[in-house]
Parts: structure tokens; sequence; C-alpha cells
């Protein structure tokens, strides 16, 4: 990996871990799964990047997610800390679960607003206890 980077073109378009996946198959070097991930862009999709939200916010509470949770149990577990985020957080995984187990048409809309009002519920919540503290 050093000597990949030490010699990684700079002028190139396409990604460090494009790259890099190509290197190792070039030296018949087994790619990890998590740079199959990364190479591929499949992690960096904006609902990934959403459902990471969820597990930020159930950080910022105090619960640690456990790896093995699914995105269903992770929602329950912040509605359970946050009852208002009931309707948005069943909205958010409805898109969810449509993008991650289906081919129908997921839209992103709808789930960019139900991850926002998440967050707004989250922080109008928070704001709410610290001023209860003073």
């Amino acid at each position: 990996m050093a000597f990949f980077l030490r010699y990684y073109p700079v002028n190139f378009k396409e990604s460090i871990w494009i790259l890099l996946e190509q290197f190792l198959i070039s030296k018949k070097i087994k790619v990890p799964t998590w740079l199959n991930q990364l190479a591929s862009g499949r992690d960096n999709h904006q609902m990934h990047k959403m459902i990471r939200w969820i597990n930020r916010l159930l950080l910022w509470l105090g619960v640690k997610p456990n790896a093995g949770m699914t995105a269903a149990e992770r929602i329950s577990t912040l509605i359970k800390f946050v009852p208002q985020m009931e309707e948005p957080g069943k909205v958010f995984l409805r898109e969810y679960e449509l993008f991650e187990y289906s081919t129908r048409f997921v839209d992103m809309k709808i789930a960019v607003k139900a991850i926002r009002e998440i967050k707004s519920i989250f922080i109008k919540n928070f704001l709410r206890q610290l001023a209860r503290r003073k």
C-alpha cells in the first residue's frame, strides 16, 4: 500500500480506491471487500450517508449501535429515545428498505426530507434538554 501511495499519479481522474483496486488486481492480490465497495461507490451513495446519520444520532444519545443491527432496529431504538421521530423514521425506513432490498423506484426527495426532519427533531429535543438543565 505504501508503495502504491508513493507512486500514486496525482493527475488521474479516477478515485484512489479504483486505482488501488486496479493495482491489486494487476499484482494478482485478492481485493478486500471493503475496497470493492469503496471502488464501486456503493458506500458513497446518498442513502448510505443518510443511514450513517441514524448511527451518529444513536451515538450522541449514548447508544452504541451493534454492527449486526438492521436499519429497522436502529430506527426503532432511536424512536424509543425520541418518540417524536416515529413518523419521519418510518418514512425513511420505508425508502431505505426499498433502496436496499427492492428494484422499485426510491423517492430520494422523500428520504432526504425525512432524514432532515429526524435531525431537526433531534436538535430541538437536545436544546430542550439543555434548557432544562439550567
